[in-house]
Parts: C-alpha cells; sequence; structure tokens
C-alpha cells in the first residue's frame, strides 16, 4: 500500500509540472480566482491535497494522506468568504472520509496518563469531517498557503473523532480570463 502510495504522488507531480510548463494562463489579479490547485498538505496526516472550483465561492477538496499506520481518502466540500485582503479567504465546509489501517495505533489518556493504543489488525474505518481554514493567494506567483482545523468522526470502526490541523502549499491553475 505504501508503494501504490508513493507512485501515485510521483504520478501527481510529474502531472502537475506538465501542466504547469503548458499553461500560461495568468496570475492571481485581485479578481480572478484559481479554478485547480494541487499541493502538499502537512500535519499529523500528510498528504497531497486538489481542490477543484465550480463556482468562485464553492469548491471539492480531495485529500490523499497518511497517518497512524494507514492511508485516508477525504472528500470535502467547502465555501470560500473574502478575508482581510483581497489575497486571504476563509474557507469551511463539510465531507467524509474512508481509511485502510494496518496494525494502527490511537492516543488516549488513563489517570491523567497518555498512552497509546496499538491495534494488532487490518480494518476499513469511515466518518464525518468537517473543516476551517484560512488561505493566503500570493498576488504575483500561482501560490497559495493555508492553515486549516480538520475534526472528524469515525462513525465506522473504532468511532473515534479525532482534531487535525494541517499546512497546506499549493500550485494554482488559473481558469482563462473571460472576455465581456
Amino acid at each position: 500500500m505504501k508503494k501504490l502510495l508513493q507512485i501515485f504522488i510521483v504520478l501527481v507531480i510529474n502531472i502537475t509540472a506538465i501542466k504547469a510548463q503548458t499553461t500560461n494562463e495568468g496570475y492571481y489579479n485581485g479578481s480572478d480566482y484559481y479554478k485547480n490547485s494541487v499541493g502538499l498538505r502537512l500535519g499529523s496526516e500528510t498528504g497531497i491535497s486538489m481542490r477543484k472550483f465550480l463556482q468562485p465561492t464553492g469548491a471539492f477538496e480531495g485529500i490523499i494522506s497518511t497517518g497512524y499506520r494507514g492511508v485516508i481518502f477525504t472528500a470535502l466540500y467547502e465555501r470560500y468568504k473574502p478575508a482581510f485582503t483581497s489575497e486571504f479567504r476563509w474557507y469551511y465546509g463539510a465531507g467524509a472520509h474512508i481509511a485502510f489501517f494496518d496494525n494502527a495505533f490511537y492516543p488516549y489518556t488513563s489517570d491523567n496518563y497518555n498512552y497509546y493504543y496499538y491495534t494488532n489488525m487490518s480494518y476499513v474505518s469511515i466518518g464525518l469531517d468537517a473543516i476551517l481554514g484560512l488561505e493566503y493567494m500570493f498576488p504575483t506567483v500561482p501560490i497559495s498557503l493555508s492553515i486549516d482545523f480538520k475534526p472528524y468522526v469515525d462513525v465506522i470502526y473504532p468511532g473515534y473523532g479525532f482534531i487535525d490541523t494541517g499546512f497546506t502549499v499549493r500550485y494554482l491553475f488559473f481558469r482563462k480570463p473571460q472576455t465581456k
């Protein structure tokens, strides 16, 4: 499973590089937002983030990450609102995840001590996610930085709730300018 994830990451990076070399549609100019993006999300679950806008204020985000000795696939629908300046935007949303674990471990606290619970089996977990974040888009380069808070709960095995925070660096693909 780890080799499959590594191959997928290499393919995404290569496709992104080829697309970046063949596309020159412009940069963020204060009124035009990007249409697609791909990036690296760092946090307790580290992985690849892909985002596709359906409209200027709504997007789908897919996250493929690793954490707790497993691979997690997350799908979110997000809404975007202006923040402090034209380069900043708040976003919030909800979605679901499916995770595949092998000999996973979970932190828990008992008698004021922190422990880790280790399992000796493989299993699948399905759950619900929420997200709240802030994104900054550089005005002259097609890069964005974001920080987010992503709580989630496993609905199907093992039934735990977690809080994931992340920092994401994305390469932005812009839509072609529209003529009026």
